[in-house]
Parts: structure tokens; sequence; C-alpha cells
């Protein structure tokens, strides 16, 4: 990965969410001007494109936190993505049944959230170090 050589991870992370929010606005402005759909599509590929450049980093971050059972924590965030894809899936076809606005709405306010999401989790999670380790090189008491 290219990207991920040239910057830290968290600022890939940050990046790839402000692309997402983009290609999400651009969903919403399309639908709203009652552009065609080649439009609202170009705009959900941006959105797909800066989930694909967030997504690494922030799933790395989540799973450096854990100091043990990294097993049981990767099945927890697997589980999630399901768990949340499925209620999305279901909100985003109530909304597009009544208004493609409010569909491409819900695109860029979850992509919003990503971002904001994505500027809090750097000062949020724990050393990516175990702390016995820290407390053995006495960087801990």
């Amino acid at each position: 990965n290219r990207v991920a050589g040239c910057m830290p991870a968290m600022r890939q992370a940050l990046v790839g969410s402000a692309v997402a929010l983009g290609g999400g606005a651009a969903a919403v402005l399309a639908t709203a001007a009652g552009a065609p759909l080649v439009f609202v599509v170009l705009g959900m590929a941006v959105g797909l494109l800066g989930l694909g450049i967030a997504e690494p980093p922030l799933m790395s971050r989540c799973m450096s936190a854990v100091e043990s059972s990294s097993g049981a924590a990767a099945a927890l965030v697997g589980a999630s993505q399901y768990a949340l894809g499925a209620a999305a899936t279901v909100v985003a076809g109530v909304l597009a049944a009544s208004s493609p606005v409010l569909w491409a709405g819900l695109i860029a306010f979850f992509a919003l959230a990503g971002v904001l999401l994505a500027r809090v989790v750097p000062t949020t999670t724990v050393s990516p170090v175990p702390r016995r380790v820290l407390q053995a090189a006495g960087q801990v008491r």
C-alpha cells in the first residue's frame, strides 16, 4: 500500500473518512439536484474509496488496544460489522422508499460520524504495548 508508507496510520484514517464524507455529500447534492443516476453512483464510489482507505488503520488501532485475547477481539469487531450493517440496511431501505435525499443523507451522516470517530480514536485508545511490558521496563508504575 503506497499510502500507508507516506503518512501515519491515523492521518490515513482521517483522510479516508474525509474522502468518504465528500463522496456522501456529493451523493446528497446529486440526489437533491435531481441529477442523473450516474452522478449519485459516482458520489457513492468516492465514498466507498474513502471507506477503503480509512478502514485498515482504524481496524489495526482497535486490535492494538487489546492486550490479550486478540482472537476474541477480532471476532467481536467482525460480528459488530455484520450487526451494524444489517441494522443500517433496514434503515437505508426504509429511507430509500420514502425519499432518495434522506437515503443519501443517511450515508453522509454516517460518513460524518466516521470523520468524528477517526478524529477521536487516537486520544481514547490504550497503548499497543501491554502494561506489564511497560512496567517491566520501568516506564509505568
